[in-house]
Parts: structure tokens; C-alpha cells; sequence
């Protein structure tokens, strides 16, 4: 029974999906019942399956499909403690996050100006539920990759949600692209890997992991892994997208930016650990960058002046105390940053909440322009405060067990000092910033004149949040203990983690660096000057530095001046490339040249001069229907080649392509009949261009004579025979141009109508989307 719950929980946010997606736009509040039906049913689903089968460490294999043999593609699903653990807080934030949008969305859409449907704000979330949940449960190095980049596109599509902001299309397409670029370093790891071992399923892998460790390749596998770990988390050097994403709505942040999308980082190095953590390139790719992280971003959220900003730079100076855990390579620094993640994720999902809430009663985002909420929101500040004290790192209060779990794991495994202090500094950052964001929120004079109260909606899902990080705190040592099946699973060992409050150096250490934030913030609050306190810190990550160190403003000028918005000049660039490769290969093969021995045939040289002539003749009109009319002359001419050459399958093919590409482009000529007849000529000049004739006949002449060659003196076998000797018995087909097409070359037909049916919409889009026609 567990397992049809565990399918159906894992399967159910596809569906919901798909069903939202189909939801019209006049009953968007029916949406949000359906989506909130369908969140709670898919997490009791895999709650009931996890209480079921009992908390285990162990691997299970739930389902496993042969899809492409052939590279190592095969659909394994898998649960473990690791597994489960992820996926209930992802599929219980999701709950919470989909309640908190009921009562947020349609104001903030209101507010933004925003006409997009809520059924497709609900069926993004749902789907990237769904891949998040797919990943997490993903026992292929291929089938995580997938879903991995899926992530990624759901995220992106999420973060530009609002897409008639510019600022948000522009955050959703850097987050796409750098943790894109991360993606591919890593699918580099997993191929390496995969090659090296001859596995392609990750728990054979991390069964071999104890055989693996010395081997010369290891390391260089562990730094490909890493980068694409620090990319999904927006970790040093990929600083930059997690702040730019924050145009998006707040529910986005509050589940993609603080326990799912980021998150995927956290789960990649938890599930690789056993397999990477001795080797050095572990340490360099994951302490270095953390211990940048955890300072440097802590300044810039000290800095930011707005809201979700702030918290976006918490986020990665958080969790870079996870990277810099998981670096350190130790048992007790593994188990501290898993702790780390999972309080961080209640508590952060509480803050983002916090931050659109006040927004929402405000409809302000600029900490300087908000003020005194505790006056006239009380419960909504005790739940507000709760959160940020935890995140600040008040002894007693959530993020100061895990940074002093993170403290002894340093002093313990015996690491560099430098690591301790970035520790400790970072933790002082923490308090600053979050004393700002609570100071100029809740106390203070009030700005605004009787805000109204948070609704329920919005305000239930921070409670049970701030309720959960109070729980963590009141009873650290039942809570860590019960993420002992997701550490065992991680270690491949016994663990009994259990944390528990200390007064020893560390903690007076620690406590002094708290004391020592808070007087800075103070004298920085009092005495600072500009636009706030620490105005002469900078307010976003930049990594201009190392973009001119790597040329890349050259290579940007190289490739702009390359793209001059010239079609023509595109075409004289690719025709001359062209023929200076084909010279190159004919000089460097020394390929000869014999005259073909093959009569002429009357026929076939009518039919291809009534080409030649057809195509012309296109040079000397200036109309674009004659100039099409024309090529379809052409067009018809080739087919009565193929017809003469025995193909008449082929010509058929030719004359459904030529009559349906030609009907198209005279229909697309109507819609330019309002338009200046001058500005719809082939050749809008005749003004000479010797250049052009050149490109034009000397291409003619290679593909012409190149062709004559080919009939005589082509030195390989052709692969048409094979193709003709294999269609029958390999496909059962007789007509083996059916063949090539749907089944030899079947991924390459799928690709072809997949990029045409994306172009295809893409021009819809430009055509009917009111929202973007200004641009």
C-alpha cells in the first residue's frame, strides 16, 4: 500500500499540472482551490507512504524502465532517508506556500499591473513540484541531470512570471543561464564518472565509492560536480542571479529561493558526498567559495535597502555555512550543514512571506519606507520577530545550533582557524542584517497611516513556520534526531545526531561575535550616513574582475561587431568560410578529380536548366510574389528530377514541402499590403555589388562542380546502400526514406518539429502578447 501511495504522491503534481494549465482565465478562483487540493493531497500521499514503510536509510528501489540502453539511460526511481526527507519538506513548503498565494496573487497582480492567469501561476508551481521531487528521487546520473535542468526551466519560467517587467524577464533569463552553465559542468562530472566506472546508477555508485577513492580522475570529477552545485545555489561566483531573481512574486521566492531551487545544490553535494569528500578538490571548490560567500554576501544583505533583496543575500551567505560543511569533509561538518539546510528552509520560507506581507498591507518594498508595524499588527510582528531572531543566531533560537555545530566540527576535525573566524564573522553579518530588517520594519515611528491587517491566509503559513523554528529551538535534540535516516543515507554509516545546547569557549566565542554585531550595528544605524547604515558598502555582487581578466568585454565587442543586424553580410560571411574549407579539404585530401563515365541524359539536364533558369531569373525581379512564384518553379523542376532519378516518393515529399512553405510565404505577404510597396522589394536598390556576384558564383561553382565529382569520385561507400539494404529487415518498411525518417533518424525528425513548432510559437507570441508589444 505504501508503495501506490509513494507513486501516486510522486505522480500527482504532473497531473495537477497539467489540469491548471488547462483551467480558463475566468475562474481563476477555482484555481486556487484546485491547486491547493492538489498540494495537500500529494504531501498526506508521500507522508503516509514514508510513515508506512517506516523512517530507513536504506536504498529502495521503487521502479526501474530500460530507456536508452545503448548511453546508460535508464528511469530509476529510488527512495532513501536522504530522499524522503527532501521531499516532504518540499512537498509541506509547497502546502504552505500555495495557501500563503490565495490571499497574496490576486492583489499583487492588482498592484504589478500583471495580466497573467493565476491557473498558470498555480500550474508552474505544481509542475516545479513535480520536478523537484523527480530529482530528488532520480537513482540515474542521466535521469538527474534531466530533471535537474527541468528545475531549471520551471524556475525560470516562475522567476518571469510578471513578464511584462523588464527586470523580471531579465532576472529569469541570468538564473537560466548560469544555472544552466552549472548544469552542463556537472553533467561533464557525471559523464566522466559514468565512462570511467561503467555505472550509470547512483547507488552502485556510491557502493563502489570506498574502491573509488585515490583513483586520478576523481578529483577533477568532484570539481565538475561542485561548480554546478555552487550555479544552482547562487553560490560565489555565481552570486548574481538569486538577487536578480527577486522581481518575482513572493510565494516564488518563498519556496523556489529559500527550500527548492537552491536547495537542488544542497541535495547534489548530500547525495555525492561519500563518493567526493576526501579529495582536495572537494575542499577548494566548496570551503573557498563558502567562506567568500558567508562574508561577502552577509555585507551585501547588510547593504541592500529593499526587502526580498536583503534575504536574497541571506540566503547565499547561508548557505555558503552549508558549502563550507559540507567541504570540510568531516562526519560532524556533513551532519551540522544538513541541520544548517533544514532550519534554514523553515526559517527563510517564514522571512520571504514576512516580506511580501508587508508589502502587501504597505505596498511598499523599501525598508526606509516602512515603519512601526508592530502598533498596528501585533501578532503579524511576534511572528515576523520569531522568525528573524532565529535567523539571527540568539543563542537559544534556530541558526545558533547550527552554526555551532558547524564551530565544533572546525575546532573537532582540527581545520584552519581562517575557518572558524569566517564562521564567526559570518554570524555576526547575520545578526546585523537581520536586526536592520526588523528594526525598520516593525519599531520605529509608523510611515503609513493604519495599515490593514495581514489576511489569514498569509499570516497562517508564517505561523506554523515561525512555530516549527520555535519547536527546533525549545527542542533541538528531538528535532535533529529525526533527520538521522537522511544523515545515515548520506554517511552510508550509523549516525545518532542530536543537538544540544553548550556553554563552553565555543559558545562564548560566539556570543561575544553576536555582541560585537550588535554594537556595529548600532553605531552604524546611529552614526551612518547616505542612503542608510553602511552606505559605503557596495549593494550588489559584481564579477567585472574576473570578466576582464577572461576578456570577456573583448570577446562581447568581437562578437557585436560580428552582428551587424545585416542579413546579407551574414550570408557572404558563412559562403566564404565555406569555400575556405572546402579549398582546404580538397588541397589537404588531394581528392583528384575523374569526369563521370555516366551518359548524359536529355531528360535530367532539361529538368535541372529549367532550375538554373528558374532561380536566375529571381535576380532581375523586384517584387517579392514574383520572386516566390519563381522558386517554386524551382522547387517543382528538382522534383522532376527525383522523378527521372527513380525517387518518386522523394519529388512527392519536394512538391507537399515547396507548395506548403510557398503558400505560407504568400500568405505572410498579405499582411504587408498596408505596408510602403517600396519597403517590400527583393532588391530595394540597384546600386552595383560586386561582391555579392563573386560569393554568389563562386558558391554555385563549388556546390555545382563538387556535385559533378561526387557521381565519380566519392571514396567512401555510400551509406544509401546500407540505408536500402537495412529499412526492410531493421524497420519492416519497404519504403526506406520512411525509414530514415521514423526510425533511423527518428530523434533527429523529433528535434526538427520541436524547433520548428517553438519558432512557430515564438512568432505567435510576438504577434498576440499585448503585454511585451511596446518593446
Amino acid at each position: 500500500m505504501e508503495k501506490i501511495f509513494f507513486v501516486a504522491g510522486l505522480l500527482l503534481p504532473w497531473v495537477w499540472a497539467a489540469l491548471l494549465a488547462l483551467v480558463p482565465r475566468k475562474v481563476d478562483e477555482h484555481a486556487r482551490d484546485l491547486a491547493l487540493f492538489g498540494a495537500v493531497l500529494a504531501a498526506l500521499l508521500l507522508t503516509a507512504s514514508f510513515v508506512l514503510s517506516g523512517a530507513s536509510a536504506s536504498t529502495e528501489t521503487v521502479l526501474h524502465l530500460s530507456w536508452v540502453p545503448e548511453i546508460g539511460l535508464d528511469l530509476v526511481v529510488v527512495r532513501d532517508g536522504l530522499a524522503e526527507s527532501f521531499a516532504l519538506l518540499i512537498a509541506w513548503i509547497s502546502v504552505l506556500v500555495t495557501v500563503y498565494s490565495r490571499s497574496y496573487l490576486p492583489h499583487a497582480n492588482h498592484e504589478e499591473g500583471s495580466k497573467r492567469s493565476e491557473a498558470s501561476f498555480y500550474a508552474l508551481m505544481s509542475g516545479f513540484s513535480a520536478a523537484m521531487l523527480a530529482l530528488v528521487f532520480s537513482g540515474n546520473l542521466l535521469q538527474f541531470y534531466l530533471f535537474w535542468e527541468l528545475t531549471g526551466i520551471a524556475s525560470y519560467l516562475l522567476i518571469g512570471y510578471w513578464n511584462h517587467q523588464k527586470e523580471a524577464r531579465a532576472g529569469a533569463l541570468l538564473a537560466l543561464w548560469q544555472t544552466v552553465a552549472g548544469g552542463v559542468a556537472m553533467l561533464v562530472g557525471f559523464f566522466w564518472i559514468g565512462t570511467q566506472t561503467g555505472l550509470w546508477s547512483i547507488a552502485a555508485i556510491m557502493d563502489q565509492a570506498a574502491t573509488l577513492q585515490g583513483k586520478s580522475w576523481l578529483p577533477y570529477c568532484a570539481a565538475f560536480v561542485c561548480i554546478g552545485a555552487l550555479a544552482k545555489s547562487s553560490q560565489f561566483p555565481f552570486m548574481g542571479w538569486l538577487p536578480a531573481a527577486m522581481n518575482a512574486p513572493t510565494p516564488v521566492s518563498a519556496f523556489l529561493h529559500s527550500s527548492a531551487l537552491v536547495a537542488a545544490g544542497i541535495f547534489l553535494l548530500a547525495r555525492f558526498y561519500p563518493l567526493f569528500h576526501s579529495t582536495g578538490a572537494w575542499w577548494w571548490f566548496l570551503v573557498l567559495p563558502g567562506a567568500i560567500g558567508a562574508v561577502y554576501g552577509g555585507f551585501l544583505a547588510f547593504r541592500q535597502g529593499k526587502m526580498k533583496p536583503l534575504l536574497a543575500y541571506s540566503t547565499i551567505s547561508q548557505y555558503a555555512f552549508m558549502f563550507i560543511g559540507f567541504g570540510l569533509g568531516s562526519k560532524s561538518a556533513a551532519e551540522a550543514a544538513l541541520f544548517a539546510f533544514f532550519v534554514h528552509a523553515l526559517i527563510k520560507a517564514g522571512l520571504f512571506m514576512t516580506a511580501g506581507s508587508v508589502t502587501h498591507i504597505t505596498g511598499d518594498k523599501e525598508l526606509e519606507e516602512v515603519g512601526g508595524l508592530r502598533r498596528s499588527n501585533l501578532a503579524f510582528a511576534i511572528v515576523g520577530i520569531a522568525l528573524g531572531l532565529a535567523l539571527a543566531g540568539i543563542p537559544g533560537l534556530g541558526k545558533f545550533y547550527y552554526e555551532e555545530e558547524l564551530l565544533k566540527s572546525v575546532i573537532k576535525g582540527g581545520h584552519s582557524l581562517l575557518v572558524y573566524l569566517v564562521l564567526l564573522a559570518g554570524g555576526m553579518l547575520s545578526l546585523m542584517y537581520m536586526l536592520r530588517f526588523l528594526s525598520q520594519i516593525f519599531f520605529g515611528r509608523p510611515k503609513k497611516e493604519d495599515p490593514h491587517p495581514v489576511p489569514a491566509p498569509m499570516a497562517l503559513p508564517m505561523g506554523i513556520l515561525a512555530g516549527a523554528a520555535i519547536l527546533v529551538s525549545l527542542f533541538p535534540g528531538p528535532s535533529s534526531s529525526l533527520l538521522n535516516p537522511a544523515l545515515e543515507s548520506m554517511l552510508q554509516s550509523r549516525v545518532h545526531f542530536k543537538v544540544h545546547l553548550e556553554i563552553n569557549a565555543i559558545f562564548w566565542t560566539s556570543s561575544a561575535s553576536l555582541a560585537l554585531g550588535a554594537v556595529l550595528w548600532w553605531v552604524l544605524r546611529r552614526f551612518g550616513r547616505g542612503t542608510g547604515a553602511g552606505s559605503f558598502l557596495p549593494e550588489s555582487f559584481s564579477i567585472g574582475g574576473v570578466q576582464a581578466a577572461l576578456g570577456y568585454r573583448a570577446a562581447s565587442r568581437f562578437f557585436l561587431s560580428l552582428h551587424s543586424g545585416y542579413l546579407p553580410s551574414y550570408l557572404r560571411f558563412n559562403c566564404v568560410c565555406f569555400l575556405a574549407l572546402t579549398a582546404l579539404l580538397w588541397v589537404h585530401c588531394d581528392l583528384g578529380f575523374r569526369t563521370p563515365s555516366a551518359p548524359l541524359d536529355p531528360g535530367l539536364a532539361s529538368t535541372l536548366f529549367l532550375t538554373a533558369a528558374t532561380a536566375a531569373a529571381t535576380l532581375f525581379v523586384r517584387r517579392h510574389l514574383t520572386f516566390v512564384l519563381l522558386l517554386t518553379m524551382a522547387g517543382f523542376a528538382v522534383s522532376g528530377a527525383f522523378v527521372l532519378l527513380g525517387a518518386p516518393n522523394v519529388a512527392l515529399a519536394q512538391v507537399l514541402v515547396e507548395t506548403l512553405i510557398d503558400l505560407s510565404i504568400i500568405i505572410a505577404l498579405r499582411e504587408t499590403l498596408l505596408v510602403d510597396p517600396d519597403e517590400t522589394l527583393v532588391f530595394p536598390d540597384r546600386k552595383p555589388d560586386p561582391g555579392r556576384w563573386v560569393v554568389a558564383i563562386g558558391i554555385g561553382a563549388v556546390i555545382g562542380l563538387g556535385t559533378y565529382w561526387a557521381a565519380e569520385n566519392y571514396p567512401f561507400e555510400s551509406v544509401g546502400q546500407w540505408y536500402a539494404s537495412e529499412a526492410h529487415r531493421q524497420s519492416g518498411m519497404e519504403d526506406f526514406v520512411s525509414a530514415i525518417l521514423t526510425d533511423f533518424r527518428a530523434l533527429d525528425t523529433l528535434v526538427e518539429i520541436l524547433v520548428f513548432t517553438t519558432g512557430v510559437v515564438g512568432v505567435i507570441g510576438l504577434y498576440w502578447h499585448e503585454e511585451v508589444s511596446g518593446e
